[in-house]
């Protein structure tokens, strides 16, 4: 199931979220790869932000997903909060393709 998440939230059209980046100041996680996480949580039950945090130091599958990166839980809340209109749209767009396959 990892892979297809992967798969999918690779080939979503996420300009929208990410022109509300600035190109100057710190480093972010990609969006992509949050929203790898947010989708692959919600598809196994871990839902919560300090959950999805912790699976990314524990869990194989999570880990793959983050590419051995470890976003904190503040990272992944604050995401969720300030890109709730898109990820709703990018998840309906996920269901939508898991669908047809």
């Amino acid at each position: 199931m990892t892979s297809v998440v992967s798969e999918i939230v690779g080939g979503l059209d996420t300009f929208g979220i990410e022109a509300k980046y600035s190109p100057r100041g710190q480093n972010t996680y990609h969006p992509k790869l949050i929203l790898k996480l947010l989708f692959y949580g919600y598809a196994t039950g871990v839902r919560s932000g300090r959950r999805i945090a912790r699976a990314c130091e524990s869990d194989t599958a999570f880990m793959y997903l983050a590419q051995m990166r470890r976003p904190d839980f503040r990272t992944i809340n604050d995401f969720r909060k300030n890109h709730t209109a898109g990820i709703e749209e990018h998840l309906k767009e996920m269901v939508r393709i898991c669908r047809e396959l």
